[in-house]
């Protein structure tokens, strides 16, 4: 199976990660690739990689639109390889998520001095953000044997009871409905 290592791979169309519901248990290249989504930070690895393709691709526009002198240039290069690489490695390795995303975010604010002011901001903030959201990214809880059962098997889950509908009341004619000053 290609990519099995990566997307993980359920030889009986179960889900590798937990908590994916039952629409993502389908065996095609669609379902794979939701799974694939769902069991890492997808979102935070994309925008450090953005991050680093926007600070790596300025610097190699013309002079007279970017500073482009002495180690603004290869500060940049390096910046860049180095987003591409913590993005990289937070899509294909998410148990080391924290390590990488601390990296992303050391090294997009330091592209702001180091490299035509981080990308113009963008490329600084692609990667700040992208590593704050692979920090903050927590894997799924473990199903349960029974949930896994009750998937498995088609069964709709409980449906909610409605409350009791209670009976109206009759009100008291002799209720004073003056305001509260008047009863006052």
């Amino acid at each position: 199976m290609v990519g099995g290592w990566i997307m993980g791979s359920a030889s009986d169309g179960e889900s590798t990660s937990s908590g994916i519901g039952q629409f993502a248990q389908g065996k095609g290249l669609r379902a794979r690739f939701r799974r694939f989504r769902w069991s890492r930070p997808f979102w935070g690895g994309l925008f450090v990689i953005f991050g680093g393709l926007v600070i790596g691709w300025l610097p190699l526009g013309p002079i007279t639109t970017i500073i482009h002198t002495g180690v603004g240039g290869w500060a940049g290069f390096a910046c860049a390889a180095l987003l591409i690489a913590m993005g990289l490695f937070i899509l294909l390795a998410p148990s080391q998520r924290v390590l990488a995303s601390i990296v992303a975010v050391v090294v997009a604010l330091a592209s702001f001095p180091l490299s035509n002011l981080g990308g113009f901001v963008v490329g600084m903030m692609a990667g700040v953000i992208g590593g704050s959201l692979a920090f903050g990214w927590t894997p799924d809880k473990p199903m349960s044997a029974r949930t896994k059962r009750r998937l498995t098997k088609g069964t709709p889950p409980p449906v909610p009871q409605r409350p009791a509908e209670v009976p109206e009341v009759d009100e008291d004619p002799n209720l004073d409905r003056g305001s509260f000053t008047e009863r006052v």
